[in-house]
C-alpha cells in the first residue's frame, strides 16, 4: 500500500496478515477508528481471532464488543449451515439441483474451524429452468418472497435472484437469496454457461459432504458480488480472495479463468479485486494471474491509485455512493457498459439509489429527468474530490 496507511489500517493489514508479535504494535492506535474499519469491513470476528492474545492491551468496551461478536457470528453460522442442510436435503427429495455459495460455501471450504465468516444470508443457485420449482421447495419449508416493494417482474427479468425470509425465533429470520446465476444476463443470456459442469463435492471439517462451485467460479462470484453490489473496497472479500488462493493458488485452471474473463467481459471487475489483494496483503500469489489478464496500463494505474486513496479511508461508508459511481467505470471491460447501464436504469434501481419511494409520482418524474439527476450527481462526486 502507499505511503498513507493509518496506524489502524496497518494493524489490520497485520492482523490478517502475518500476524501481531508484540503488544508494542498496538501502541498508538485510534480504538475508535479501528473499530469503524472494523464495521464496514465486516472483518471483526477475524481481527478476534488474531487479536486474542493481546487483548489486555485495547479499551474494554471494544474488547467486549469484539468477544460478543465473535461468538455471535460462531452461533449465526452454526444455525444458517443447518439451515442450509435442511433446505439442501428438501431439494434432494424433489431431485432438484442447488449450491451453496460465498458465505455457506466458503464456510465450509476455505475458512479454518474457529474461524468464521461474518454472513448475512444464504446465498443458493439453482438452474434457471428450476427456479419455480425451486420457489415452491423453499415456500414449502416457510419461507416467503421479499419484494421490497418492487414488482416481481423487476426481480426476475432484470436482477439475477429473489430474497426469501423465514422467521425462526424471537423476530429472527433466516434470509435466503435464490439465484439463478451470478450476474445479470448478457444479451439475454446468463455467464458462465459451463457452471453446472464444473460442481465439485468436498468434504468439510465435520467430515460431512457439501457441492460447490468450483474454485474458479468461486473467484468469479466474488469479484461480479463487488461489482453488482458496489462494496467494491470491503476487505471481507479480499480475506475470501486471499483464503481461497491459500488453498487452491496451485491448481487454478487459469487457462479457464483467462477464457471466461474475454468472453464473459470480467476481466476488468477480477483484475481489481486480485489488485486488492495484492496491493493489501503485499502478496505475490496474485500476480500470475493478474499477468493473464492483461489490463490495460491506464485503466491498471485508474485502479491502484483509486484503491490506494479510497481502501484507507476511514469514511467509506459516508462516501458509499461517490464511490460506487466511481468503481461503475473501473469494473467494466469498457466505458460503454457502465454509461449505457446508467442511462436505461431500471425505474426500481434509480428509486434504489435515490432513496426514493417506488412506483411514485415524484420517482416516475424524476426518473423520466434521470440524465439531470445523473449530471447533478457527477457534479456532486466532483465536488466530493
Amino acid at each position: 500500500m502507499n505511503t498513507k496507511v493509518t496506524p489502524e489500517m496497518k494493524l489490520i493489514q497485520l492482523l490478517l496478515g502475518r500476524g501481531v508479535r508484540s503488544e508494542r504494535q498496538l501502541r498508538g492506535i485510534d480504538w475508535m477508528t479501528f473499530e469503524k474499519f472494523l464495521s464496514y469491513h465486516e472483518i471483526a470476528p477475524s481481527i478476534y481471532v488474531n487479536i486474542k492474545p493481546y487483548l489486555d492491551f485495547i479499551p474494554g468496551g471494544l474488547r467486549e464488543l469484539l468477544r460478543n461478536g465473535y461468538w455471535h457470528a460462531v452461533r449465526s453460522n452454526i444455525l444458517k449451515d443447518r439451515e442450509y442442510q435442511r433446505i439442501f436435503e428438501a431439494f434432494q427429495d424433489k431431485d432438484t439441483d442447488v449450491l451453496p455459495f460465498k458465505g455457506v460455501s466458503f464456510l465450509n471450504d476455505i475458512y479454518e474451524e474457529g474461524l468464521p465468516r461474518p454472513m448475512n444470508d444464504i446465498d443458493l443457485l439453482v438452474p434457471e429452468r428450476d427456479y419455480e420449482k425451486a420457489e415452491g421447495i423453499l415456500q414449502g419449508l416457510g419461507y416467503k418472497k421479499r419484494l421490497g416493494g418492487l414488482t416481481e417482474d423487476y426481480w426476475r427479468n432484470k436482477q439475477c435472484h429473489v430474497t426469501f425470509l423465514r422467521p425462526y425465533k424471537n423476530s429472527q429470520c433466516f434470509i435466503v437469496d435464490l439465484h439463478w446465476g451470478l450476474d445479470f444476463k448478457r444479451n439475454g443470456r446468463l455467464i458462465l454457461p459451463d457452471i453446472w459442469k464444473r460442481i465439485r463435492d468436498v468434504e468439510t471439517v465435520e467430515g460431512k459432504k457439501i457441492r460447490l462451485l468450483s474454485p474458479e467460479d468461486a473467484l468469479f462470484s466474488i469479484a461480479l458480488h463487488q461489482r453488482r453490489y458496489g462494496k467494491a473496497l470491503s476487505l471481507k472479500y479480499i480475506l475470501d480472495t486471499k483464503l481461497l488462493f491459500r488453498k487452491y493458488k496451485d491448481v487454478l485452471d487459469l487457462d479457464y479463468i483467462a477464457a471466461s474473463s474475454k468472453k464473459e467481459r470480467m476481466s476488468s471487475c477480477l483484475y481489481f479485486l486480485l489488485l486488492q489483494a495484492r496491493l493489501f496483503f503485499g502478496s505475490g500469489d496474485f500476480d500470475t494471474l493478474l499477468d493473464r489478464l492483461s489490463m490495460p496500463r491506464l485503466k491498471r494505474n485508474l485502479m491502484e491509485r483509486f484503491i490506494n486513496d479510497k481502501m484507507l479511508s476511514d469514511s467509506l461508508a459516508y462516501e458509499y455512493k461517490v464511490n460506487y459511481l466511481k468503481t461503475h467505470f473501473l469494473l467494466y471491460d469498457d466505458y460503454l457498459e457502465p454509461a449505457g447501464y446508467i442511462m436505461n436504469i431500471p425505474l426500481e434501481q434509480f428509486t434504489r439509489f435515490y432513496d426514493l419511494e417506488p412506483y411514485s409520482m415524484k420517482a416516475r418524474i424524476l426518473y423520466k429527468l434521470r440524465f439531470l439527476s445523473f449530471l447533478f450527481t457527477a457534479i456532486k462526486v466532483k465536488y466530493a474530490e
